[in-house]
């Protein structure tokens, strides 16, 4: 578990619903299903905030140990293709 501040977490995360749509942090409109449209189509039109992913440490090695988090560097975050 790792604690965070609301003001990281409110709208860092992406959320699928249950027909691959990411749901938009407005509640108003879920994207189209990734099953039919590219991811980054459906990422285009919902709010991500992309700094405060990346500032709560959202990239982390997941090899790491259990209990042990290793975040990347920000030139290997930076490298990921989204």
């Amino acid at each position: 578990m790792v604690p965070e501040p609301n003001s990281l977490m409110a709208k860092s995360y992406l959320i699928l619903d249950e027909h691959l749509r990411f749901l938009d942090r407005s509640g108003q409109q879920p994207s189209g299903s990734i099953l039919q449209v590219e991811v980054q189509k459906a990422l285009a039109s919902v709010f991500w905030d992309v700094d405060s992913f990346y500032e709560r440490g959202g990239i982390y090695e997941w090899t790491a140990p259990k209990g042990e988090l290793s975040y990347p560097s920000t030139d290997v975050a930076k490298q990921l293709d989204w």
